[in-house]
């Protein structure tokens, strides 16, 4: 028998180490092409996103308008138990006598005196006030507020927005007296999604259903008139809770200014939100007021009134 048979390994032994050894070449191979996958998924992946955001920068300013737009067409009023307000009527009922009643209101002497006082109160105005001028230029013309709208946010709209601005709300122009119907434009847009509510529209309906006065935009809007827009408003009490309240239920609410920060005279802002350091505000009148947050103690002394509202059914 040979002397080094005793220190021999059996064969079979000799099998399972390879195995063994075997198995654990492969597993570091499988984990090798384990992270050379994920390698390249993330590299991929942050191509992917590189080349998005590039390409946004170039043209995401095209692309948003027609984006919102085509959102608004598709989801227009389908999930609100409302009906939609036909403003193409109320269009074409205006058509006939609209040129002419806009030219004669916008030739009083007051509107002129109004303007130039809006152009020292109000130098984000100035433009429109200048432009006063060519308004011949902006009246009846076709409105798209698909640039204005993003998708879940209350837009901002501005009474002297050059597009409806000119046009004719009682006596005077809506760049002047038209708050509260800019501001109700945006409450009926974020609501029901129907970009045919523009100013110019709302401040239509206002007047043909009584709603104008010659103190402004009756308050009574704001309770009797929003039914036929598919929309509910209720006075609410002033309070710093209950405005919160209203808030945090999804309505939005209108305030009735007294003079102050926002007027000289009266005016209508609208609230949508608030923070720790207080509410969020759309001033029709200022982009400026509509930047910041105002705390409770500043405007509560300046409200003289204020109204919750929601879709009808909310």
């Amino acid at each position: 028998m040979n002397a080094n048979a005793a220190y021999q390994v059996p064969v079979q032994q000799r099998r399972r180490r390879i195995s063994r050894q075997e198995k654990l070449r492969r597993k570091r191979a499988i984990r090798r092409r384990k992270r050379i996958v994920c390698f390249l998924r993330v590299s991929f992946a942050i191509v992917l996103l590189l080349t998005a955001v590039s390409f946004w920068q170039d043209y995401g300013h095209e692309i948003l308008p027609a984006v919102n737009h085509l959102y608004y067409q598709l989801t227009a009023r389908y999930d609100l138990p409302v009906v939609q307000y036909d403003f193409a009527a109320l269009r074409e009922e205006n058509e006939s006598d609209a040129a002419g009643s806009l030219s004669t209101t916008a030739d009083t002497v007051n509107i002129t005196e109004s303007l130039a006082e809006l152009a020292q109160n109000n130098a984000e105005a100035a433009d429109f006030v200048a432009d006063y001028p060519n308004r011949q230029n902006y009246l009846g013309r076709s409105i798209d507020l698909a640039s204005d709208v993003l998708i879940g946010q209350v837009p901002l709209l501005l009474q002297w927005d050059k597009r409806w601005g000119y046009e004719s709300y009682g006596d005077s122009i809506i760049g002047l007296a038209g708050c509260g119907p800019t501001c109700l434009s945006m409450v009926y847009v974020y609501f029901t999604h129907d970009l045919n509510g523009t100013p110019r529209e709302i401040a239509s309906y206002c007047e043909k259903n009584g709603y104008y006065t010659e103190n402004g935009t009756s308050w009574s809007l704001w309770t009797e008139g929003l039914p036929a827009l598919g929309l509910s408003g209720k006075e609410l009490p002033l309070g710093e809770n209950s405005m919160k309240t209203a808030l945090d239920q999804g309505k939005l609410i209108v305030c009735s200014m007294r003079p102050g920060d926002f007027t000289t005279s009266g005016h209508y802002i609208l609230l949508y939100d608030y923070d720790d350091t207080g509410f969020c505000v759309k001033d029709p009148n200022r982009v400026s007021n509509s930047s910041r947050t105002w705390d409770y103690d500043t405007l509560s002394p300046q409200i003289k009134n204020l109204w919750t509202i929601s879709p009808t059914g909310f």
